[in-house]
């Protein structure tokens, strides 16, 4: 009975892998822009907002404008160590001197007490509230003491004379920061003087990622690792949904389950033309539209491709290292910034340099082609040295800086030609 079992069950698993071996199509490869428009136009769900104290904003992405509760500052401060006055008492001192009776001393630590009045002052530090009544001051160099408590002006002093109005920082009331903003530290520090505890930002994308392959079965998975911390880099929380073997029903398993627990799924492997390359097939089984593209004009990540079930993102990654990062790079970088609802090109960190060796192109011609750099700054400016090999080759990864991308149709890339270099998350 349980041969008989066994071997329907083996039946069974044989004609599915059969009949999704029937459905394969070749690759139709869209360019990089087409395939934003493909994912742009797709309907993906948004990621909601919540609240969370500003000890924790820190690169969160602001979902509801922030307006000042209070005015900063919240008095009238003196600018400079010296005497709160009335300025009407100093309308006649550049012809006749005239003597202020000093009543109180103020600091920032310790407010005043007294409303000033005619023939009156108080002596004040910078950065102290001004008394009642008072609305200049003068500065403690343009005094001269007398003795006693008095001190003779002799000079007029216009009104507002060093002195920061209250508010004319940060008004209450004021848009300080506006809804879409990733808050940075300068913004917490605000945020914190405004006394504000908590602010309502977009939550973070889960991002499932799954590994296939037979020979990945019992072992830790090196590209799960680093596309983890370039997710958390890049604003979101992976979730490692393990191996899936060579076999239809365990990889549709696993994207399943991912699905349910993630924002967005990435696969890494099994994405090519092979009889165990599947999870397109599979992409295409779990819900709709299923498959959107699967190829994008650029090598290494050529096999790449994107689809969307569940109303949710799957990105395609091919199992060779440097196609898998290529893929990164150009398809789940941005839509990882779209999904935090920023523009998806800001995901990019691209800067120019000149190259120090020429690259040649020899195939795929009308692809663009990622070169591996590893970038040296030198008295001439900064220089990207290419990084030649195979596209499992681990230790150039480990090298590299960042991404030279040569465009469509070109068979060499010129040594001295400045080039834009896509820098490499964490760099």
């Amino acid at each position: 009975m349980f041969t008989s079992i066994f071997s329907s069950q083996y039946l069974n698993q044989q004609r599915s892998f059969q009949n999704l071996i029937a459905l394969k199509q070749p690759f139709s490869y869209v360019s990089i822009s087409e395939a934003w428009n493909r994912i742009s136009g797709a309907a993906i769900s948004s990621l909601e907002s919540e609240i969370v104290t500003i000890r924790e904003a820190h690169n969160r992405i602001l979902a509801k404008e922030v307006t000042s509760p209070i005015s900063i500052p919240a008095d009238d401060l003196t600018h400079y160590d010296g005497y709160a006055i009335r300025s009407v008492d100093t309308k006649n001192a550049h012809v006749q001197p005239v003597r202020l009776r000093v009543v109180d001393k103020a600091y920032p630590s310790q407010p005043p007490k007294v409303t000033i009045g005619d023939g009156e002052a108080c002596y004040v530090t910078t950065g102290s509230a001004l008394p009642r009544g008072s609305d200049t001051v003068l500065a403690v160099e343009m005094a001269a003491r007398m003795e006693g408590d008095l001190v003779q002006v002799r000079s007029r002093i216009d009104p507002g004379e060093h002195v920061i109005p209250a508010g004319s920082d940060i008004k209450k009331g004021e848009a300080v920061i506006s809804a879409g903003r990733t808050l940075r530290p300068q913004d917490i520090m605000v945020l914190d003087l405004l006394k504000i505890e908590t602010v309502q930002v977009y939550k973070k994308p889960f991002v499932a990622i799954v590994s296939v392959g037979d020979e990945l079965v019992d072992k830790a998975p090196t590209h799960s690792l680093l596309l983890s911390h370039w997710v958390q880099l890049s604003g979101g929380i992976p979730i490692d949904s393990g191996v899936a073997p060579d076999h239809v029903d365990q990889i549709k398993d696993r994207v399943e389950a991912a699905l349910t627990r993630a924002d967005v799924v990435i696969t890494i492997g099994g994405c090519s033309m092979g009889e165990k390359d599947l999870v397109g097939d599979v992409i295409d089984s779990v819900g709709k539209p299923g498959l959107v593209f699967h190829g994008i004009k650029i090598k290494p990540g050529r096999v790449s491709g994107f689809g969307v079930a569940m109303n949710k993102p799957i990105v395609m990654l091919p199992g060779f290292i440097h196609s898998t990062i290529v893929g990164f790079e150009f398809l789940v970088l941005p839509l990882l910034q779209k999904m935090r609802r920023l523009h998806p090109e800001g995901a990019w960190h691209i800067i120019t340099a000149k190259l120090a060796e020429k690259i040649q192109i020899r195939s795929f011609i009308p692809f663009k082609n990622a070169t591996f750099v590893r970038l040296q700054l030198e008295p001439e400016g900064l220089v990207a040295y290419p990084l030649l090999g195979g596209s499992s080759f681990f230790g150039i990864v480990s090298k590299a800086d960042g991404v030279v991308v040569g465009e469509e149709n070109r068979t060499s890339i010129d040594k001295g030609e400045t080039v834009s270099v896509h820098i490499l998350p964490g760099v």
